[in-house]
Protein backbone atom coordinates (compact mmCIF):
# COMPACT_ATOMS: atom_id res chain seq x y z
CA UNK A 1 0.00 0.00 0.00
CA UNK A 2 1.34 4.02 -0.38
CA UNK A 3 2.56 5.14 2.32
CA UNK A 4 0.86 8.32 3.91
CA UNK A 5 3.54 10.89 3.13
CA UNK A 6 2.82 9.97 -0.94
CA UNK A 7 -1.25 9.93 -0.14
CA UNK A 8 -1.29 13.18 1.71
CA UNK A 9 0.09 15.92 -0.98
CA UNK A 10 -2.08 13.20 -3.56
CA UNK A 11 -4.71 14.32 -2.12
CA UNK A 12 -4.45 17.54 -1.54
CA UNK A 13 -3.35 18.06 -5.57
CA UNK A 14 -6.80 16.59 -6.33
CA UNK A 15 -8.82 18.83 -3.63
CA UNK A 16 -7.06 21.82 -5.79
CA UNK A 17 -7.88 20.46 -9.01
CA UNK A 18 -11.84 20.25 -7.72
CA UNK A 19 -11.46 23.85 -6.64
CA UNK A 20 -10.26 25.30 -9.98
CA UNK A 21 -12.49 23.38 -11.86
CA UNK A 22 -15.37 24.50 -10.02
CA UNK A 23 -14.13 27.76 -9.98
CA UNK A 24 -13.68 27.71 -13.93
CA UNK A 25 -17.38 26.29 -14.14
CA UNK A 26 -18.79 29.27 -12.42
CA UNK A 27 -17.20 31.69 -14.52
CA UNK A 28 -18.44 29.63 -17.57
CA UNK A 29 -22.12 30.06 -16.30
CA UNK A 30 -21.28 33.71 -15.72
CA UNK A 31 -19.94 34.13 -19.27
CA UNK A 32 -22.68 31.90 -20.96
CA UNK A 33 -25.52 33.16 -19.26
CA UNK A 34 -25.29 36.23 -17.40
CA UNK A 35 -26.91 37.32 -14.63
CA UNK A 36 -30.03 38.54 -13.43
CA UNK A 37 -29.22 41.64 -12.64
CA UNK A 38 -29.89 45.25 -14.01
CA UNK A 39 -29.84 44.12 -18.35
CA UNK A 40 -29.10 40.84 -17.54
CA UNK A 41 -32.90 39.65 -18.00
CA UNK A 42 -34.09 41.99 -20.38
CA UNK A 43 -31.03 41.23 -22.42
CA UNK A 44 -31.62 37.65 -22.51
CA UNK A 45 -35.60 37.80 -23.17
CA UNK A 46 -34.75 40.61 -26.00
CA UNK A 47 -32.07 38.14 -27.60
CA UNK A 48 -34.36 35.13 -27.60
CA UNK A 49 -37.00 36.84 -29.20
CA UNK A 50 -34.80 38.17 -31.95
CA UNK A 51 -33.29 34.70 -32.37
CA UNK A 52 -36.17 33.26 -32.83
CA UNK A 53 -37.58 36.16 -35.25
CA UNK A 54 -34.58 35.58 -37.40
CA UNK A 55 -34.96 31.84 -37.37
CA UNK A 56 -38.51 32.09 -38.67
CA UNK A 57 -37.79 34.87 -41.15
CA UNK A 58 -34.56 32.19 -42.87
CA UNK A 59 -37.37 28.89 -42.23
CA UNK A 60 -34.08 27.41 -40.77
CA UNK A 61 -32.99 26.31 -36.92
CA UNK A 62 -32.64 28.64 -34.06
CA UNK A 63 -28.97 29.92 -34.93
CA UNK A 64 -26.31 29.66 -32.16
CA UNK A 65 -25.75 33.16 -32.71
CA UNK A 66 -28.39 35.40 -33.66
CA UNK A 67 -27.98 38.38 -35.80
CA UNK A 68 -29.32 41.23 -33.57
CA UNK A 69 -27.30 40.79 -30.34
CA UNK A 70 -24.08 40.48 -28.91
CA UNK A 71 -24.81 37.13 -27.77
CA UNK A 72 -24.25 34.79 -24.62
CA UNK A 73 -20.93 36.07 -24.03
CA UNK A 74 -21.44 39.41 -24.57
CA UNK A 75 -24.44 39.13 -22.32
CA UNK A 76 -22.38 37.46 -19.63
CA UNK A 77 -19.38 40.60 -20.45
CA UNK A 78 -22.11 43.71 -19.96
CA UNK A 79 -24.14 41.98 -17.22
CA UNK A 80 -20.13 41.84 -15.03
CA UNK A 81 -19.73 45.05 -15.81
CA UNK A 82 -22.45 46.57 -14.69
CA UNK A 83 -22.58 44.82 -11.69
CA UNK A 84 -19.23 46.06 -11.20
CA UNK A 85 -19.96 49.19 -11.41
CA UNK A 86 -23.09 48.90 -8.75
CA UNK A 87 -20.63 46.94 -5.81
CA UNK A 88 -18.32 50.72 -6.92
CA UNK A 89 -21.29 52.53 -6.45
CA UNK A 90 -22.18 50.70 -2.97
CA UNK A 91 -18.86 50.74 -1.78
CA UNK A 92 -17.85 54.76 -2.25
CA UNK A 93 -21.41 55.36 -1.07
CA UNK A 94 -23.11 56.93 -4.45
CA UNK A 95 -26.90 56.66 -4.85
CA UNK A 96 -29.48 57.55 -7.01
CA UNK A 97 -29.07 59.16 -10.25
CA UNK A 98 -25.03 59.06 -10.14
CA UNK A 99 -25.77 54.96 -9.31
CA UNK A 100 -27.98 55.13 -12.48
CA UNK A 101 -25.49 56.50 -14.23
CA UNK A 102 -22.74 54.33 -13.91
CA UNK A 103 -24.77 51.05 -14.45
CA UNK A 104 -26.39 52.37 -17.64
CA UNK A 105 -23.37 53.84 -19.56
CA UNK A 106 -21.16 50.90 -18.22
CA UNK A 107 -23.84 48.35 -19.63
CA UNK A 108 -23.64 50.61 -23.04
CA UNK A 109 -19.70 50.27 -23.12
CA UNK A 110 -19.68 46.46 -22.44
CA UNK A 111 -21.59 45.48 -25.02
CA UNK A 112 -20.45 48.21 -27.71
CA UNK A 113 -23.74 48.96 -28.92
CA UNK A 114 -27.46 48.52 -27.28
CA UNK A 115 -30.54 48.77 -28.81
CA UNK A 116 -33.79 49.78 -26.12
CA UNK A 117 -36.72 48.67 -27.01
CA UNK A 118 -40.27 47.95 -26.22
CA UNK A 119 -42.04 45.07 -26.77
CA UNK A 120 -44.14 44.26 -29.37
CA UNK A 121 -43.35 47.92 -31.18
CA UNK A 122 -43.27 47.90 -35.09
CA UNK A 123 -40.57 50.68 -35.16
CA UNK A 124 -37.86 48.72 -32.80
CA UNK A 125 -38.85 45.67 -35.49
CA UNK A 126 -37.68 48.35 -37.72
CA UNK A 127 -34.83 49.41 -35.74
CA UNK A 128 -33.50 45.87 -35.18
CA UNK A 129 -33.69 45.06 -38.79
CA UNK A 130 -31.53 48.36 -40.04
CA UNK A 131 -29.25 47.23 -37.51
CA UNK A 132 -28.40 43.54 -38.57
CA UNK A 133 -28.47 44.30 -42.59
CA UNK A 134 -25.97 47.12 -41.77
CA UNK A 135 -24.07 44.17 -39.86
CA UNK A 136 -24.10 45.89 -36.41
CA UNK A 137 -23.63 44.10 -33.61
CA UNK A 138 -25.77 44.80 -30.95
CA UNK A 139 -27.25 44.03 -27.27
CA UNK A 140 -30.90 44.77 -27.27
CA UNK A 141 -32.91 45.66 -23.89
CA UNK A 142 -36.37 45.20 -23.23
CA UNK A 143 -37.61 48.45 -20.91
CA UNK A 144 -41.33 48.38 -21.78
CA UNK A 145 -43.94 45.71 -21.83
CA UNK A 146 -46.43 45.62 -24.50
CA UNK A 147 -49.11 48.13 -22.62
CA UNK A 148 -46.24 51.05 -21.99
CA UNK A 149 -45.08 50.00 -18.77
CA UNK A 150 -41.52 49.73 -17.89
CA UNK A 151 -41.04 45.43 -17.29
CA UNK A 152 -39.11 46.83 -14.10
CA UNK A 153 -38.23 49.95 -11.34
CA UNK A 154 -34.68 48.99 -13.12
CA UNK A 155 -36.14 49.73 -16.06
CA UNK A 156 -37.92 52.79 -14.91
CA UNK A 157 -34.90 54.05 -13.45
CA UNK A 158 -33.05 54.01 -16.66
CA UNK A 159 -36.05 55.41 -18.71
CA UNK A 160 -35.72 58.24 -16.38
CA UNK A 161 -31.89 58.98 -17.13
CA UNK A 162 -32.40 58.72 -20.56
CA UNK A 163 -35.20 61.79 -20.56
CA UNK A 164 -33.18 63.68 -18.33
CA UNK A 165 -29.63 62.91 -19.96
CA UNK A 166 -30.69 62.67 -23.75
CA UNK A 167 -33.81 64.47 -23.58
CA UNK A 168 -35.97 61.70 -24.90
CA UNK A 169 -36.61 58.89 -23.73
CA UNK A 170 -38.48 57.63 -26.42
CA UNK A 171 -38.33 53.93 -27.99
CA UNK A 172 -36.14 52.40 -30.15
CA UNK A 173 -32.75 54.22 -29.41
CA UNK A 174 -29.74 52.91 -30.21
CA UNK A 175 -26.52 53.83 -28.23
CA UNK A 176 -23.02 53.41 -29.10
CA UNK A 177 -19.86 53.22 -26.92
CA UNK A 178 -18.20 56.72 -27.10
CA UNK A 179 -20.99 58.81 -26.30
CA UNK A 180 -22.90 58.57 -29.73
CA UNK A 181 -26.99 58.25 -29.31
CA UNK A 182 -29.63 57.60 -31.84
CA UNK A 183 -33.02 58.65 -29.66
CA UNK A 184 -35.52 57.22 -32.50
CA UNK A 185 -36.47 55.39 -35.57
CA UNK A 186 -36.06 58.12 -37.35
CA UNK A 187 -32.05 59.04 -36.35
CA UNK A 188 -31.68 55.43 -36.81
CA UNK A 189 -32.50 56.47 -40.98
CA UNK A 190 -30.47 59.15 -40.97
CA UNK A 191 -27.39 58.09 -39.50
CA UNK A 192 -27.62 54.81 -41.66
CA UNK A 193 -28.17 57.05 -44.97
CA UNK A 194 -25.12 59.08 -44.16
CA UNK A 195 -23.02 56.56 -42.95
CA UNK A 196 -22.76 57.42 -39.87
CA UNK A 197 -24.30 54.65 -38.72
CA UNK A 198 -21.43 52.22 -39.31
CA UNK A 199 -19.02 54.58 -39.24
CA UNK A 200 -19.67 55.04 -35.15
CA UNK A 201 -20.32 51.18 -34.83
CA UNK A 202 -17.12 50.85 -36.39
CA UNK A 203 -15.25 52.72 -34.13
CA UNK A 204 -16.85 51.41 -31.26
CA UNK A 205 -15.77 47.62 -32.52
CA UNK A 206 -19.46 47.00 -32.79
CA UNK A 207 -19.43 45.41 -36.78
CA UNK A 208 -19.67 41.86 -37.22
CA UNK A 209 -16.50 40.31 -38.26
CA UNK A 210 -15.54 42.31 -41.49
CA UNK A 211 -15.03 45.52 -39.06
CA UNK A 212 -15.25 47.13 -42.34
CA UNK A 213 -18.62 46.78 -42.45
CA UNK A 214 -18.52 45.22 -45.90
Amino acid sequence: CFSQSFVAPLQAFFATMKRRLLGLAAAACVALGGVNFVFGSGLRRSSLRAARAEAGRSGSELPGEAPSFVGAVGAGVLAVTAASARRKSQRSGLSGRRGVEEEFEGGVVAARAVLFVKAGCEKCDMARETLTENKVKFAEMEMLSEIGQPVSGTMDQYLDYMEKTYGSSELPQLHVKGGTVYKSLDEIFEAEGSGDLKLKCKIAGAMKKDLGGA
